[in-house]
């Protein structure tokens, strides 16, 4: 169906082509679309690096790969810190209530009870904001190093 288009190429600025049914879309601004890729890949690479990272290397290596994805994905500061936080939150999060399930909630009710907290899953809260605070700090710090390495070449 979208092989039938046709597109004229007075709009070739605003046309992107679909490889899988190859058509043409056209939309009227196309930066937005590669805005959008550029948000997605700076939210979902730090959370599969840093998975990997933390599998091999101590729990704190995420926060270099969270730099790292900042300092080669163009963002803007506070944009970086959302992207690292809400990636690593998420990442955190979900492995901790895995391994909470996996136990039978049997170390986070005594570590909950130890700290205070009476409800394990406000430690599994806790425990995602904890990664994500570093992860968006990291984050920031490479797009600031970013912006920096720019400002030194001028």
């Amino acid at each position: 169906m979208l092989s039938q288009l046709s597109y004229s190429p007075r709009v070739t600025e605003s046309t992107v082509r679909c490889g899988s049914c190859q058509g043409w879309l056209l939309f009227a601004p196309t930066s937005w679309l590669v805005a959008d890729i550029g948000y997605a890949m700076a939210a979902a690479t730090p959370k599969w690096m840093g998975f990997a990272a933390c599998l091999y290397f101590p729990w704190w290596s995420f926060a270099i790969t969270s730099a790292i994805v900042a300092c080669t994905v163009h963002q803007k500061p506070w944009k970086a810190f959302v992207t690292g936080f809400a990636a690593m939150f998420l990442l955190w999060g979900v492995l901790a209530y895995i391994k909470d399930v996996n136990n039978g909630h049997i170390l986070s009710t005594k570590i909950a009870n130890l700290l205070g907290l009476g409800d394990p899953i406000l430690l599994l809260i806790i425990t995602a904001i904890v990664g994500g605070l570093i992860s968006g700090f990291a984050s920031l710090t490479g797009s600031f190093g970013r912006r920096l390495a720019n400002v030194s070449r001028e």
